[in-house]
């Protein structure tokens, strides 16, 4: 009987100090994302960190990379420009050296059919005057008379013999033009050949520039977008951490409770034991007091009537 009360009395105490219900929360799993305590180790979120810090150093070189390919490319748009530019003042220049040679030309070819139409008439007019002076040998008296005639015809053919020895010192002068025309036209033409190769190379090169830099753009927005995924889990691993040190700080609140519960239940647990260690006595005194009393009162009782019977 004393054991069966002191069973419920450690019962109803231990649900009352609440131990049953920290057992069960004892006894509830952690959350999943504590299942792998790895993920959380120093060491892991050291080498996300240092992933980190690569990442950044990766981005800072391309963007040198980035700076120095936009300066190149510059110089080459530079460098395309002028070659442009040269390569339109060359090309002018050229176009009007062919026209002042087509007009040197021209003129160089009506200057050649001027001498041969003055070759033509000091011809016909050297016939004249040697058909002149045959005719004045023949005779004293057709001498005479062709003598005025004769020296006319002499100034005439004087005088074009010094047209033509111009016209030729021209038409050679003509030449001379027409041709240092044609040899610079040839020289610019080579100059506008070599400018447009090299504004072609400039442009591939401008090209190549402009594809590297989109390379580069490309790889530092793949980049960017990798640190950008990397911060986003920096940041759920820093919030899962921050989540596990509470769970943590939970169960150690926990534990500490459940520690002064299990001592409030050893404390009351013994005081109801010793109450019911001590009842069993308890109990016989106020038996044996009791008895002690009945039995007095009826021995006083017996004794009357004894008393009244004897009188």
């Amino acid at each position: 009987m004393a054991s069966e009360m002191v069973a419920a009395c450690i019962c109803a105490t231990y649900r009352a100090s609440g131990l049953c219900t920290h057992r069960r929360q004892a006894s509830t799993s952690p959350p999943s994302f504590l299942l792998s305590p790895a993920v959380f180790t120093p060491s892991v979120v050291a080498a996300s960190e240092s992933e980190m810090a690569s990442l950044n150093d990766q981005l800072l070189e391309l963007q040198l990379a980035s700076n120095r390919q936009q300066t190149e490319h510059d110089a080459a748009v530079a460098q395309t420009e002028n070659l442009r530019v040269s390569i339109e003042s060359l090309q002018e220049r050229l176009n009007n050296k062919m026209l002042a040679n087509d007009a040197l030309s021209a003129q160089l070819r009506e200057t050649q059919d001027l001498l041969a139409a003055s070759d033509i008439a000091y011809n016909e007019l050297r016939a004249k005057y040697e058909r002149a002076v045959r005719v004045a040998a023949g005779g004293h008296n057709a001498s005479s008379a062709l003598g005025p005639c004769q020296d006319r015809s002499a100034r005439r053919l004087a005088d074009a013999e010094a047209e033509i020895a111009q016209l030729r010192l021209d038409v050679h002068t003509l030449e001379k033009q027409v041709s240092d025309h044609e040899e610079t036209c040839l020289t610019m033409a080579a100059e506008l050949h070599e400018s447009r190769a090299a504004m072609q190379h400039a442009q591939a090169h401008l090209e190549g520039t402009q594809h590297v830099a989109g390379l580069i753009s490309d790889e530092r927005d793949a980049l960017l977008q990798e640190i950008k995924m990397l911060k986003e889990e920096n940041h759920r691993l820093g919030e899962r951490v921050i989540e596990r040190n509470e769970w943590i700080y939970g169960c150690g609140q926990e534990a500490s409770h459940r520690a002064q519960a299990a001592a409030e239940f050893r404390h009351e647990g013994g005081g109801v034991y010793r109450t019911v260690r001590r009842k069993p006595k308890c109990v016989a005194n106020r038996t044996a007091r009791k008895s002690a009393a009945a039995g007095a009162t009826s021995g006083s009782a017996f004794t009357s009537s004894r008393e009244e019977e004897q009188s």
